[in-house]
């Protein structure tokens, strides 16, 4: 896990050589991204059912650094990283990726995937949605598959 003390001090190159660490191993990874503004049980109980149901081998939390579909002010990302890390803290499969926040900018899914699969392509993402992503979808699909 990323520590969250860190934030400001770590470089981008960084993630990408923790990425690129990985290579060779061709890994099934949860990717659960959000503003995690809290992060809550749901989102832990979501995680897990997912690395269950799919027998993946981890679930990255990825915090968004600006959502583009909430106008609500956020907490600070280095208060909302720390929530993260405690609150997965305890499953050894879990872990805070703070990619989003360090790339700066408005957050979008896609770009993440798309990054992921160029600097990882040997693993296997999962993108794992809550149930109001879904009910958007269905109202207005988007036509998002990776």
């Amino acid at each position: 896990m990323v520590n969250p003390k860190c934030i400001e001090k770590m470089p981008t190159a960084k993630i990408e050589a923790e990425l690129e660490q990985e290579q060779g191993k061709g890994r099934q990874i949860g990717i659960m991204g959000g503003t995690f503004n809290p992060v809550h049980i749901a989102h832990l109980v979501a995680a897990e059912q997912a690395m269950t149901k799919l027998k993946l081998d981890e679930v990255w939390f990825i915090p968004d650094n600006i959502p583009p579909h909430k106008n609500a002010p956020l907490t600070s990302a280095k208060d909302r990283a720390t929530m993260l890390d405690l609150a997965t803290r305890d499953n050894p499969k879990f872990r805070v990726k703070l990619l989003e926040l360090f790339r700066g900018g408005v957050s979008y899914t896609v770009d993440t995937m798309r990054y992921l699969k160029e600097k990882a392509p040997q693993n296997d993402y999962y993108l794992i949605m809550g149930s109001e992503f879904k009910l958007q979808l269905e109202s207005n699909p988007i036509g998002l598959f990776y």
